[in-house]
């Protein structure tokens, strides 16, 4: 029921944050929570939710460089994709893991591509936890994958 009431209380606040914000990241403990909600709710423009996100990824996985891998994508077949860097097993909580998918969806609601093929190659360096975190996971990579088959051009090898 909270997390219903956080998604309420960020939808009738959408167009002034401030408060509203800082209170559900204080009553979650998720700075994802709270930054995801405002997307969600068209209270964050897609260019300021690209940078809250990559921030709010960071409180969580502080290791990896987002904005970097973001910034090298490449739509070019011939490129390389973002290789996720190296993780240390056991590092990040299964429920940190599952805000993490959470930033993951909140990207492709902002249709941040680049960005969103950037944390689905960092989240599949961990193991995530089944349930809701998985599908998070899942429905994102899928809606990726179809962007990239729409959107980058490739060339017929024959």
């Amino acid at each position: 029921l909270r997390q219903l009431v956080w998604n309420a209380r960020a939808y009738f606040n959408r167009k002034a944050p401030g408060k509203v914000k800082d209170d559900i990241v204080k009553g979650s403990g998720s700075t994802v929570l709270g930054a995801a909600l405002f997307v969600f709710n068209g209270g964050t423009t897609p260019d300021a939710a690209a940078e809250e996100l990559i921030k709010a990824w960071g409180t969580i996985d502080a290791d990896y460089d987002l904005r970097a891998a973001r910034e090298s994508f490449s739509t070019d077949p011939r490129a390389s994709r973002p290789d996720g860097g190296q993780v240390i097993r056991g590092n990040v909580k299964p429920q940190m893991l599952v805000d993490l998918a959470l930033a993951l969806r909140a990207t492709v609601v902002a249709k941040q591509w680049p960005l969103a093929i950037c944390m689905i190659s960092r989240l599949e360096k961990f193991q995530m936890p089944p349930g809701r975190g998985r599908i998070l996971l899942d429905l994102s990579k899928a809606e990726c994958e179809v962007w990239h088959a729409c959107t980058v051009k490739k060339e017929d090898p024959t």
